[in-house]
């Protein structure tokens, strides 16, 4: 496809394969394709012979190629180093902290090591103020402003407390109707002497209770508040009471005297695992998104064919050479021209899809474990006068013989 003259890479799609209604069989499109004998550079050497296509660019095509080849290169590397870096940034600080005697550097002062052994470095806090404190029969209400300014009014609560856990729910009301949201939380003067995460959580498989209120319908009687100076729930440290499979975060929620609250947020620290096969994964799928970002890059490829070695090596001119193609040349060398006629579809802003078909002849020659194969396609509505130059220097390096007759050895069925 091309844009304001420009060809824009990878939507010039050349038909991999195409059906011989003669053979009534799919054939293989050729390794390498050439539709100019003025574009093919050849480095030849002893019995060795290399061509790749010397095509020069108009200065906006390069410009333009460049471009796009600049951001393959950064998303490509950007998917392959992103799941590096973010794996590395778990595991090697695990490794550097795991015989720390500084686990929560550089907030050590503020981290929580239960008698348990397990330490809780703090993730944040806040503070905001309270105002408008009243209290009724099982009933508190309040209006709490954050650090910012934002208050949502007075926010009505129900609460219980039993062997010093506290249940505290907000009543809510919705187009669904009025309920309640139960938070439980622990005062810390409830606590053991050496508490552990396990007076902190309740375990899922557990058969936990709210009380039974918190699964009733809020009485819909107007409560009689009466103004008061006390604190809320004494000014005590209330710890967050949650359901798991075990304590991951520590969270504090304290009135104070000064009609603040404060919260805090500790998270467990514990050693990462130091790989897992899931982080293999993430690596493998993101670095192959990269991978195939990159090879989309426009690079100039080459075929050899080494008549020492009985190899043929399709690969890219220049480092890294990923994707390299070998095949091995059955000896002795056999080869064979054919007259072909290929198909290539298109797709262009203005006329949108088409088909053109390309004559020419194709170099055949006899791999091991392939057989015939075709390694070069040499366009041209007269490609074997066209290429004659090209072809005599291939085979004359390769040490492959004109036939004795009157017959030259590109002069061969038609077999398009």
């Amino acid at each position: 496809m091309k844009i304001l003259g420009i060809h824009i890479p990878f939507t010039e799609f050349g038909l991999r394969q195409q059906w011989n209604h003669h053979t009534g069989e799919w054939e293989n499109y050729p390794l390498f394709w050439f539709n100019d004998p003025e574009h093919i550079i050849i480095n030849a050497q002893q019995s060795k012979i290399s061509l790749h296509d010397g095509q020069k660019k108009s200065s906006s095509e390069v410009i333009f190629t460049q471009i796009f080849d600049l951001v393959l290169l950064v998303v490509g590397f950007l998917f392959i180093m992103a799941p590096i870096v973010a794996i590395l940034g778990d595991v090697v600080p695990a490794y550097l902290d795991e015989e720390s005697d500084e686990p929560c550097w550089p907030d050590q002062e503020n981290a929580i090591t239960l008698s348990d052994g397990d330490i809780f470095c703090e993730w944040g806090q806040r503070s905001e103020t309270y105002s408008d404190y009243q209290i009724a029969d099982n009933h508190y209400q309040i209006s709490v402003t954050s650090q910012t300014g934002g208050n949502v009014g007075i926010t009505e609560y129900r609460w219980s407390e039993d062997n010093g856990i506290i249940t505290s729910a907000s009543i809510w009301q919705d187009e669904f109707g009025i309920m309640y949201e139960c938070q439980q939380y622990i005062r810390a003067s409830s606590l053991p002497d050496n508490w552990t995460g396990n007076d902190l959580f309740i375990h899922y498989e557990e058969e936990h209770y709210y009380p039974a209120w918190c699964n009733d319908e809020p009485s819909q009687d107007e409560q009689e508040y009466t103004e008061t100076n006390t604190i809320p729930f004494e000014g005590e440290l209330l710890y967050h009471l949650d359901v798991s499979d075990r304590l991951y975060g520590i969270y504090t929620t304290q009135f104070t005297e000064n009609d603040g609250v404060n919260y805090t947020n500790h998270e467990l620290f514990y050693p990462y695992p130091h790989f897992e096969p899931i982080m293999l994964i993430f690596v493998l799928v993101f670095g192959g998104v990269g991978v195939i970002c990159l090879s989309f890059i426009d690079r100039k490829r080459s075929l050899t064919i080494d008549g020492t070695s009985n190899q043929v090596k399709f690969e890219y001119v220049k480092w890294p050479r990923y994707d390299t193609i070998n095949y091995e040349l059955r000896s002795p060398i056999s080869c064979e021209i054919v007259k072909k006629t290929w198909g290539k579809s298109y797709h262009d802003e203005r006329t949108g899809g088409r088909e053109t078909t390309h004559p020419g002849i194709e170099i055949v020659f006899d791999l091991v474990g392939q057989g015939a194969k075709a390694i070069l396609f040499l366009e041209g509505d007269d490609a074997r006068n066209q290429y004659d130059s090209v072809l005599r220097e291939l085979f004359s390096t390769l040490g492959i013989k004109e036939k004795e007759d009157d017959q030259k050895w590109w002069d061969s069925d038609d077999q398009s």
